[in-house]
C-alpha cells in the first residue's frame, strides 16, 4: 500500500513533535551518547572498536551537536514511517495513525531508544525496513537492508551468548526486556490474535518478542507488531467508544510526558557540576581521575584529548596511589562532593 506525498508529510511533522526533546535538550542523553560523540569530536574509541563499520560512519560526521541531534531524528522519523506503512498494508491509513500514535505514547521506549546517540541508530531503519519489505514479500530488499542493519550493529557484541551472562549493563542481561518495556505488556500479549490477519505477523512477532526477552537492545524488532497488535486491539474495542476514546487522551500526555522526561534525563546541570568537580579537584591535586563506567565519557567530552588521564578504566579501583574517585558507592576516602538525588547518588571523594 502506497501512501500519499502529503501524508507521508504530515507523518513526518507528527514525528517531528513527538521526538521535539531530541532537539530542545542542550545536551545529548545518557552516557553511551557521549562515547560516540567523543569519536566523531576527539576520535576516542577505546570501547567501541566493536562496532567498526559505524564507527567509520560517525568519524565523517561534523562535529555539531546539532547536526548530531537532526541525525537522531531522521533516524526516528525513518523507523516510526516503517512501522506506520507496515500497520497500513494490513490494517489501513486510519488505523495505522492510530497505532503509531498510542505506540509512541504508551512507552517510554520508543522516545529513548531512539533518542541515544549510538551504532544502533544507523542499524534501527534498515531492520525496520527490512521487516517492511519482508511482510511485502521483497525478499532481496529485505535481504540488502538487513545486511546493511547489520554491518552498523555491534554483531559480535550483541550476538554473543556470553555476553548475556556476563554483561555490566542492563540492556544486555537476559530477560531485560520485561523491564524496559512493561508499559506495552497488554500489546504484547496481544501479538498471538494476528494469526487472524496474517499468521506470519503471528510467528514473527513470538519470535521478535523472543529477541527482546533475549536482549533490550532487540526492542527494535518488536516495535511493528506491537503496532500491529495495537490496531488489532483497536479493531476489537470498537463498540467501547469511551474506552477508545481515553487511550488516545493517556497517549497524547504519554507522549508530553515521555518528552519532558527525557528532557530532564541525564546528563543534567547537577551532573555537569559533579563533572566539573572531580576534574578541578584532579587538576589542583595533579592526581588521575577513577570514575565509575560511565562517567568518563561526560568527563572526556569535558577535558578533550588532552595530557589528562583516566586510572584504572573498567577495572577494579585501586587504591594504592593516590586518586579522584567519582561513584555512587560508600567509601572511607575523603568527601569531596555528596550529591543525594534519592535513588541516584553522585559522590566524589579523594582517596589518599
Amino acid at each position: 500500500m502506497r501512501i500519499k506525498a502529503i501524508k507521508v508529510f504530515c507523518l513526518i511533522l507528527f514525528c517531528f513533535f513527538a521526538f521535539i526533546s531530541y532537539l530542545l535538550r542542550p545536551t545529548l542523553f545518557g552516557f553511551d551518547s557521549y562515547a560516540h560523540l567523543n569519536l566523531i569530536k576527539y576520535g576516542f574509541d577505546g570501547p567501541l572498536l566493536n562496532a567498526p563499520v559505524a564507527n567509520l560512519v560517525f568519524g565523517l560526521f561534523p562535529d555539531s551537536l546539532l547536526f548530531v541531534k537532526f541525525f537522531m531524528l531522521l533516524s526516528a522519523i525513518l523507523c516510526i514511517v516503517a512501522i506506520f506503512s507496515i500497520v497500513a498494508k494490513f490494517y489501513g491509513e486510519r488505523l495505522a495513525w492510530i497505532s503509531t500514535f498510542i505506540l509512541i505514547g504508551f512507552s517510554p521506549v520508543v522516545l529513548f531508544a531512539f533518542g541515544e546517540f549510538e551504532n544502533e541508530l544507523l542499524a534501527y531503519p534498515c531492520i525496520l525496513w527490512s521487516i517492511y519489505f519482508l511482510l511485502n514479500s521483497k525478499w532481496l530488499y529485505s535481504l540488502i537492508c538487513a545486511c546493511y542493519g547489520l554491518l552498523f550493529w555491534k554483531w559480535i557484541y550483541y550476538l554473543t551468548w556470553m555476553q548475556q551472562f556476563g554483561s555490566r549493563v542492563i540492556e544486555t542481561n537476559l530477560f531485560s526486556g520485561v523491564l524496559n518495556l512493561w508499559f506495552l505488556l497488554p500489546f504484547v500479549v496481544g501479538i498471538v490474535f494476528l494469526k487472524k490477519k496474517n499468521k506470519w505477523l503471528a510467528v514473527l512477532g513470538l519470535f521478535s518478542v523472543g529477541l527482546w526477552l533475549w536482549n533490550g537492545k532487540f526492542v527494535v524488532f518488536l516495535l511493528p507488531f506491537l503496532a500491529l497488535s495495537i490496531a488489532n486491539a483497536w479493531d476489537l474495542l470498537k463498540r467501547c467508544e469511551n474506552v477508545r476514546k481515553y487511550l488516545l487522551i493517556l497517549a497524547f500526555f504519554g507522549i508530553i510526558g515521555w518528552n519532558v522526561t527525557y528532557f530532564i534525563s541525564s546528563p543534567n546541570d547537577s551532573d555537569w557540576l559533579v563533572v566539573s568537580t572531580a576534574i578541578n579537584a584532579s587538576k589542583d591535586r595533579n592526581i588521575a581521575l577513577n570514575p565509575d563506567l560511565g562517567w568518563e565519557y561526560w568527563i572526556t567530552y569535558k577535558t578533550g584529548k588532552t595530557d589528562f588521564k583516566f586510572q584504572q578504566l573498567y577495572k577494579e579501583t585501586d587504591f594504592n596511589t593516590p586518586t579522584i574517585w567519582v561513584t555512587s558507592n560508600d567509601s572511607n576516602c575523603e568527601l569531596i562532593l555528596n550529591k543525594d538525588e534519592g535513588v541516584r547518588l553522585k559522590r566524589i571523594y579523594y582517596c589518599k
